[in-house]
């Protein structure tokens, strides 16, 4: 018998939970799951824990099957589709850093496929679960992958910082230094803007390294 577990009001009143809460007598049959229960319970349970939210979860918190799911839907993915979820991208089948080239390749055809070519690397990490290190490890490079891929180097998005101030935060964290910073030094000094802003415009932190060093000549 499943111990008691404490959930929101939200969860309670989901359609398989309202029926199969864990203080439910197990004597009593409970049939199988109905198609648009499972649908409406993904809906809740996606609203409490995020979009996200994997399989294994879901079937915890709804108290249904593999089966069950399988009995109105050829795969989780369906049944995420059904409640207005994206898919997601099975990745856990080995460990991450087996994934070969032509493996992360395909994944990015199929993110790209879903969430479209302006799919930025952070992006494309949640919904794979793929680290940067993989990624970087297999083609250098975001923009090289993108380019494997058959797209633009970059993705076409509005900036909304320039590389001018880009440059000028990392002048910023030199000037405490003393010289050029290392990466985990940009971030560890308190550096306002993320790595992926950083990897976006200029490739790789040695990029930024190499705009810096002409920006900082043109500010001497």
């Amino acid at each position: 018998m499943r111990g008691q577990t404490s959930f929101s009001q939200p969860l309670s009143e989901s359609p398989l939970a309202r029926n199969r809460s864990p203080s439910s007598d197990p004597s009593l049959e409970v049939g199988v799951a109905e198609k648009a229960d499972l649908t409406q319970s993904l809906i809740d349970y996606a609203a409490v824990f995020g979009d996200d939210i994997s399989a294994e979860l879901f079937r915890q918190v709804a108290y249904c099957t593999d089966e069950e799911i399988a009995e109105h839907f050829e795969s989780w993915n369906a049944l995420r589709q059904s409640a207005g979820l994206d898919p997601q991208f099975e990745t856990t089948r080995r460990p991450s850093n087996h994934h070969t080239r032509a493996e992360i390749l395909e994944l990015l055809r199929q993110a790209v496929a879903v969430h479209g070519e302006n799919i930025s690397l952070q992006k494309f990490q949640t919904v794979t679960g793929l680290s940067e290190r993989l990624i970087v490890s297999r083609f250098e490079r975001w923009s090289e992958l993108r380019l494997a891929a058959g797209l633009t180097p970059y993705a076409h998005v509005r900036l909304r910082h320039s590389d001018e101030e880009l440059l000028a935060d990392v002048h910023r964290i030199a000037q405490e230094l003393g010289r050029a910073p290392r990466r985990i030094d940009y971030q560890k000094k308190g550096g306002k803007f993320s790595g992926p802003t950083f990897l976006r415009r200029f490739g790789s932190w040695e990029g930024v390294l190499a705009a810096y060093e002409s920006f900082a000549a043109s500010r001497s």
